[in-house]
């Protein structure tokens, strides 16, 4: 009947579902074989429509060809700062003199000077120190010529003048170390102030003079007989200022006074005024006159006087 057919329709109508999440409508029919809901069901042949694949980038390959272009670019920039570095090194080498040619004449100028002043025995290095790398000096055409700037010194670290003889003038002031290595006189023993050294109280000893800013004796025949001016301990060396020479004439003692020439010679007693070694100038009374002379120590005991 068709009234039954619409009430069955009227009962059981189709169910709609939404999916809120994806905004989609699927139908459902409850009853199996309702037309209508086997019209709107997919095995009922309707098209299915897959979804559209999108064609996904090759990520990996993408991003190792950029970073291939940017190590190309960045080597392509730095060969081209290279070449722009050496050209700059070879205009300027050209334009300006070469910090070799002062160092050299530095060097060779000092190291004649210190020849000159130390003993022949003494072996000498010198070392030109550095200058500014950012330094540039006009060429000098006529020559470079060292000098010795106030305060140098032959040995230890000092500072050797250079200048442009021309035709355009310049003054530079180089720092070189010199050392001077040689035997000096240095203390065997100790031994203390007053001692009157001997052979077996002195030897030689290898050192860098240019650290000995007090000075040094090298000669052991200069040593002996040489007296302590204050205790010194084993090993020292020995400077001008440690030692002294002995007294031959003290200071009341009791002195002859001599005078002489070629023809004749005059002795009288004395007494000395002052403390003095041998070539000292010291002050002596005339015993016999009461007079003050001046006269040089020549011996123990002997002070000679003009007649």
């Amino acid at each position: 009947m068709k009234c039954s057919d619409h009430e069955s329709s009227a009962v059981n109508p189709p169910v709609r579902n939404t999916f809120p999440s994806h905004g989609r409508t699927l139908w459902e029919a409850s009853p199996v074989g309702d037309p209508a809901a086997e019209k709107l069901r997919p095995e009922a042949g309707l098209p299915q429509v897959s979804p559209r694949k999108q064609r996904q980038p090759e990520r990996g390959r993408s991003f190792g060809a950029k970073q291939q272009m940017k190590w190309f670019r960045s080597l392509f920039v730095l060969l081209l700062s290279a070449c722009w570095w050496v050209l700059l090194s070879a205009s300027a080498s050209a334009d300006f003199e070469p910090h070799e040619n002062i160092l050299l004449t530095a060097a060779n100028f000092i190291e004649g000077e210190a020849r000159q002043s130390h003993d022949a025995r003494f072996e000498i290095r010198v070392t030109p120190g550095r200058l500014d790398s950012r330094l540039r000096l006009r060429p000098c055409e006529a020559g470079l010529e060292g000098f010795a700037a106030p305060g140098s010194r032959v040995a230890g670290n000092t500072t050797v003048g250079v200048r442009c003889l021309g035709p355009v003038t310049w003054t530079l002031y180089v720092p070189v170390q010199i050392e001077v290595h040689g035997e000096v006189v240095v203390l065997a023993h100790a031994q203390p102030r007053g001692t009157v050294l001997t052979a077996s109280q002195v030897r030689l000893e290898a050192h860098d003079v240019g650290t000995l800013s007090a000075g040094y004796l090298i000669d052991l025949d200069e040593a002996r007989g040489m007296v302590l001016r204050r205790a010194l301990q084993a090993g020292t060396v020995l400077t001008p200022q440690m030692v002294e020479p002995p007294r031959l004439v003290q200071r009341g003692q009791r002195v002859q006074l001599l005078a002489e020439n070629e023809s004749v010679a005059v002795r009288v007693e004395g007494e000395a005024l002052a403390d003095g070694a041998r070539g000292d100038r010291v002050r002596v009374r005339n015993l016999s006159s009461q007079r003050i002379v001046d006269g040089v120590v020549l011996s123990h005991g002997v002070v000679g006087v003009s007649m």
